[in-house]
């Protein structure tokens, strides 16, 4: 008798702390590390086929996130097919094969830089959640205001990756339909 009572408390015990722990999981924890993306990104309806890369960020003494490196390469089917941008210490450039020409205007850049800032959400502006399902897949879609701006991030919760993002900034639609994300 005894042992059964210890067995039903241990085991509502584990259950309540398993549920807990759930609640807690981080659903932004992918953006920490190194990001490998394949994606059909939309800038006010354009859409264009790209592949992204996206070094771990870091962080200056307050906490606040650094620019992150990263490089944009625009796919087969675009206008300019295998020509990418790169950022590297707060600068940018045109690339395409051994060629790298820096940008001198951060506004030519502008579309290129809200793109890979669909990878960089402030959890502190977190909205709600709620459970999705999409082709059979059990995902969440996190909802972050900060006054008129928006983003929907939904996450596959087996692998807690992306599978797309839908962000309203500056009175532009931006998004990506991920194909494939690998978190390093």
């Amino acid at each position: 008798m005894r042992y059964s009572t210890i067995v039903l408390v241990l085991s509502l015990l584990f259950a309540v702390a398993s549920c807990a722990a759930e609640d807690t999981r981080d659903r932004l924890a992918y953006q920490e590390c190194e990001l490998h993306i394949e994606a059909v990104f939309s800038v006010d309806g354009e859409e264009v086929p790209a592949t992204l890369t996206l070094k771990a960020p870091e962080y200056d003494e307050s906490g606040r996130m650094l620019a992150r490196d990263a490089m944009l390469t625009f796919g087969e089917g675009s206008i300019i097919s295998g020509v990418g941008f790169e950022f590297s210490g707060g600068c940018a450039y045109v690339s395409s094969g051994d060629m790298k020409i820096p940008i001198e205007n951060e506004d030519m850049v502008k579309g290129i830089s809200d793109m890979i800032s669909l990878f960089c959400i402030s959890k502190e502006f977190y909205y709600s959640s709620e459970q999705v399902t999409e082709g059979g897949i059990d995902c969440e879609r996190l909802v972050y205001i900060n006054g008129d701006d928006k983003v929907e991030v939904t996450v596959d919760l087996s692998c807690m990756l992306p599978t797309s993002i839908l962000a309203n900034v500056g009175g532009r639609e931006i998004s990506a339909k991920i194909k494939m994300i690998k978190a390093v």
